[in-house]
């Protein structure tokens, strides 16, 4: 019965796609930030581990029976997401923290028990290592990376869970024969046949009910997201990721963001446009008469949507040069200058964000403007009441460019808009629009009577005047402060995942014995750790997608690499989490003196999963009991910890800071080895 070790290998793959299609569905509908995937992962992780706790009390008769139906519903719970955002969210909103949580808990419970209790259930009826079917386990993860990077730009999440389920359905067809003989082929086989086909008329339907009233003109994934063009009457919509991104008659956000810039400098003649240019930017810059118009984006499908269905924002014109890439990465690498560099970007809502509003980008700005050059960028603001955590989130943006830059001023609004230079400036922008004789339909020196007062200028001087931390790279106040304002607006605590931290981790400490404690800690290490160096590389080298499945693949062949090894010759566990110790030092000074490239961080992931691999299977080999009952324990601490990892990631992050945090899990690190010492 050896050969059933090898069935976690198709279902970690199912796993693994699920869970990366379930991620861009869920975020299709909720904020896209590292605390909703905490959020998300948190549950998955936690559920994996319950439903290794319980699995050894299911009979194993009940479990192909169940993988059976898992590999049948999968596309359903697509179909329910959708569902939830056009009946319980009204237009425009999106779900809180709470509700996150709940649905996403609800979503994915019984896949979550149901592929969590597979590890054990393989594990018994094979007869195999826990740390063998680990291995295995991580195998499967690999090829599912890699699978879901492969099909993700080219086939819609109905399609790609249409190939999981099949998986899924063939996994519980085979054991069910093998264990039962081949009278239920037939059956199963007839019942697969039924099942799979009515998939593929999910996804037109759930495209039907989430734009209810208008029509679809444009339907596409690329590798960064999914673009969605519909009609309203005369209007034109662009969703990404199913939030509404552009419409073809918001005028006046395209002639702030330009004019309020331009306006500054005496003659522009090269101008660069970071994002947005499907707004009508284009078109306003182009106003002024550039030589030389860069337009920066990271997916070219946005380009050819917005030639072909917003023609009238410029996209056509001929003055304008297009560079598909990352436009932090396009920032260090050119060799021209600018007059003017406007930032069309969302407030730093996530890691990602955050790294276009720091001061090493800002620096980096600094470098290729020319003489009276002028930097632009929006940051989320208010008509008249100022919430506390916004004021300090634009504090630190305004004392962020002040550290470069000689002369800000900024524009109160829903969002403020800054504007620095090293050259003075001006908040008489009527007057010189009018100067200039710019042509525009609504930013005009009328507009500014009551927009631009002098008492609103002043007053929101006086709120960010006061001196706040500086947004570094490595330090994101930027993300953390908004962070905690979009928790606010639902009236949710920080202090809750905290206490939920802390409470699971002192139960791991107290009551854990030592394999179990320390199989928790490395879960734990190793999720915090992964997502850093993730994190890292997508602050040096832009956007995560070009590498994500080849980074992750590192880990997780570190990972098959050191449980597969461990399985052979288990190690000591107080060699390991000395191993772990002199890994975070290492990865602290290597961060501290920028030694980072690509080949490093590929090399770091894997010997971090070398370490978690070794480390599961040494506390395997450790912990006394039967396969059943030391796949089960084990399995579920390391879930367990993991989770903890998951939560902690994007709440001590953000405060910390990368370097405090690596010192802070040195010292937890230390501890756990301080306590194996006299536990068994």
């Amino acid at each position: 019965m050896t050969r059933f070790a090898f069935f976690i290998i198709p279902i970690s793959l199912a796993s693994i796609s699920f869970q990366l299609t379930f991620i861009r569905e869920f975020f299709s509908v909720n904020p896209s930030n590292e605390l909703v995937l905490g959020i998300f992962f948190g549950n998955w992780l936690v559920i994996l581990s319950f439903g290794a706790r319980i699995a050894k009390f299911i009979k194993v008769a009940i479990y192909p029976l169940l993988i059976l139906l898992i590999g049948s519903i999968l596309p359903f719970l697509i179909f329910l997401i959708r569902l939830t955002r056009h009946f319980l969210i009204e237009p425009g909103g999106v779900f809180g923290p709470f509700e996150i949580f709940l649905f996403s808990f609800l979503f994915l419970f019984l896949p979550g028990v149901v592929i969590g209790g597979s590890f054990v259930f393989l594990s018994s009826i094979s007869g195999k290592s826990p740390s063998f079917v680990y291995s295995m386990d991580c195998l499967g993860c690999i090829l599912g990376g890699f699978t879901f990077s492969f099909l993700a730009p080219h086939l819609g999440s109905y399609h790609i869970l249409s190939i999981s389920s099949s998986v899924l359905i063939l996994v519980a067809i085979f054991i069910l024969v093998s264990l039962y003989g081949k009278k239920l082929l037939s059956t199963l086989v007839f019942l697969s046949i039924v099942i799979i086909p009515y998939i593929f008329h999910l996804e037109k339907i759930g495209y039907s009910i989430q734009y209810k009233g208008q029509d679809i003109l444009f339907s596409k994934f690329s590798k960064y997201g999914h673009i969605v063009v519909t009609k309203l009457g005369s209007q034109i919509n662009l969703f990404e990721n199913g939030m509404l991104s552009i419409t073809s008659q918001d005028i006046i956000s395209a002639e702030e963001t330009i004019h309020f810039a331009l306006v500054q400098h005496p003659d522009p003649k090269r101008i660069l446009l970071l994002g947005n240019g499907l707004s009508g930017s284009i078109k306003e810059a182009l106003k002024y008469g550039p030589r030389v118009t860069d337009y920066v984006e990271l997916d070219p499908l946005l380009i050819s949507v917005g030639k072909r269905f917003f023609p009238e924002c410029g996209m056509l014109d001929k003055r304008v040069n297009y560079h598909l890439q990352d436009a932090r990465l396009f920032i260090r690498k050119t060799k021209n200058k600018y007059d003017a560099v406007i930032i069309s970007l969302p407030s730093p809502s996530n890691a990602y964000l955050n790294r276009f509003y720091t001061k090493e980008f800002f620096s980096e700005i600094k470098d290729i403007l020319n003489e009276g050059g002028i930097i632009s960028l929006s940051i989320t603001g208010s008509a008249n009441y100022f919430d506390e955590r916004v004021v300090l989130l634009n504090s630190s943006i305004y004392h962020t460019l002040r550290s470069c830059f000689s002369n800000v001023i900024v524009i109160p609004g829903e969002e403020n808009i800054f504007i620095a230079s090293f050259f003075p400036l001006s908040y008489d922008i009527g007057d010189l629009i009018e100067k200039k004789g710019v042509e525009t339909l609504c930013v005009n020196k009328f507009y500014f009577l009551g927009r631009l007062t002098d008492e609103r200028i002043n007053y929101l001087l006086s709120l960010i005047s006061e001196p706040y931390k500086i947004n570094r790279d490595l330090l994101p106040v930027g993300y953390w402060l908004w962070a905690s304002f979009w928790l606010s607006i639902f009236s949710a605590n920080i202090a809750i995942i905290f206490g939920v931290m802390i409470l699971i981790t002192l139960f791991a400490i107290i009551f854990f014995k030592k394999p179990t404690l320390s199989v928790f800690t490395f879960g734990f290490l190793g999720f915090i750790l992964e997502v850093c160096l993730l994190i890292l590389f997508q602050i040096n080298y832009g956007y995560l997608y070009h590498w994500i499945g080849f980074l992750i693949a590192s880990f997780m062949g570190g990972l098959a690499f050191g449980s597969y090894t461990g399985y052979k010759k288990p190690f000591s566990l107080k060699i390991i989490l000395s191993i772990f110790i002199l890994y975070i030092i290492f990865l602290f000074g290597i961060v501290e003196y920028g030694i980072m490239n690509k080949s490093l961080f590929v090399f770091s992931l894997f010997i971090l999963g070398v370490i978690c691999g070794l480390g599961f299977s040494s506390c395997v080999g450790v912990y006394k009991g039967d396969i059943p009952k030391k796949a089960s324990f084990i399995y579920s601490s390391e879930l367990l910890g993991s989770f903890i990892g998951a939560i902690s990631v994007p709440t001590l992050l953000p405060y910390l800071g990368f370097l405090y945090l690596f010192l802070a899990l040195s010292g937890f690190c230390l501890f756990v080895l301080f306590l194996t010492l006299f536990r068994q």
